[in-house]
């Protein structure tokens, strides 16, 4: 895949035989869970009062318990809006111009070291998460290439993303999940129950839920990936090569950062984390090139994203572009003062994950990617 992008400048990415094979999976999926809610209806319409009432119900349950999940509308205590937070959405206003995205009709913050872009809802609303303590060190330019990567993703032809496809990738998981996919055949077998036949049976069902998502995951995270290449190349035209690749280079050295920050909550406040990163990224600057190198060890076919290092080294291998948005450092600080009560949120937040982790108990984990 790699040496398929790098010979070639960013753009949108074509269709794939995987991509097509999901999309028909994803309609006759979505035309069979109709099927079974508008037959289910019938049945108990037309043959009431009778037995076959109960298949109808049967239906009708089964459709509703395997509709397609199009995602939860965020919560709105995390909701921005623009009186409170102006500059920061006109900096996405312009970044999604640059990028050919549409304009995101909501943005909220997260709590964690991330960031993502989806839509949600029958409408499918569009909605830009911005993860606070990630937001906070990283330099204006590294933010604007943020939000391009983020917004980029409406654009970089993601069949896994889209209404039609993004279905089919859960509806088995929770098919299996149902079945009791996380079960085990020995420990049904060791129990003896008297119900243990069934169970046996079910267990069968839940493995063949289960393969059919393995498979359908295995097509899907192949053009996932080429995506998020994608939208590195929107990333680097709209931030500029220099700031994306330097987005990349923090995600890697993301774990580092963070655990410098956990340990040193009660002495650097939100406004110093910031530095501390860019102390931590100067200190291992002449490492950069070996880790780089050792992030391809964590790709693989179920690997969402692409190594940091690979990605970095794709955008060294596209023509190399200038910013075509620009955060300026005084626009940077204004964004600051308006998510203040954030930072301040986040960092009482990552407080508390201290002393939970000087109990002994490890921290929750660090995703160092974006989604």
């Amino acid at each position: 895949m790699f040496n398929q992008f790098a010979d070639r400048p960013p753009g949108r990415p074509d269709w794939t035989s995987s991509s097509v094979v999901l999309t028909v999976i994803a309609i006759v999926l979505w035309l069979l869970v109709l099927s079974a809610f508008i037959g289910g209806i019938w049945l108990v319409v037309a043959t009431f009062p009778s037995v076959l009432v109960l298949l109808g119900l049967a239906l009708i349950g089964l459709a509703l318990l395997v509709r397609p999940r199009l995602g939860r509308s965020p919560q709105k205590r995390l909701l921005l809006n623009r009186d409170s937070a102006p500059t920061l959405f006109s900096l996405v206003d312009r970044v999604a111009v640059a990028a050919g995205a549409p304009i995101p009709e909501h943005i909220v913050v997260d709590p964690d070291y991330n960031a993502s872009y989806g839509r949600v809802g029958l409408r499918q609303t569009a909605v830009l998460q911005i993860g606070i303590p990630l937001w906070i060190i990283l330099t204006p330019g590294m933010r604007v290439a943020l939000l391009a990567h983020e917004l980029g993703h409406r654009v970089n032809g993601d069949p896994t993303r889209g209404l039609i496809v993004r279905p089919a990738l859960t509806t088995f998981a929770e098919l299996a999940d149902w079945t009791g996919a996380n079960i085990s055949l020995h420990s049904i077998l060791v129990r003896g129950h008297n119900t243990a036949p069934i169970e046996v049976v079910v267990w069968l069902i839940s493995r063949i839920f289960l393969g059919v998502h393995l498979g359908l995951t295995a097509l899907g995270m192949r053009d996932h990936q080429r995506s998020e290449y994608m939208a590195d190349g929107i990333s680097s035209k709209v931030a500029g090569s220099r700031s994306a690749t330097q987005l990349l280079d923090w995600l890697t050295l993301l774990p580092e950062i963070a655990i410098a920050l956990a340990y040193n909550a009660d002495t650097v406040p939100p406004k110093r984390w910031r530095d501390l990163g860019e102390k931590i990224a100067a200190s291992r600057g002449a490492a950069l090139p070996e880790l780089r190198q050792l992030s391809r060890r964590q790709t693989s076919l179920w690997s969402s994203h692409p190594p940091s290092g690979l990605r970095s080294q794709m955008i060294a291998a596209w023509p190399q572009y200038d910013p075509q948005v620009h955060l300026s450092d005084e626009d940077s600080a204004q964004i600051d003062s308006e998510l203040s009560a954030w930072y301040a949120a986040t960092h009482r937040k990552l407080l508390g994950t201290r002393e939970y982790s000087e109990s002994g108990i490890p921290p929750p984990a660090i995703a160092s990617r974006t989604d």
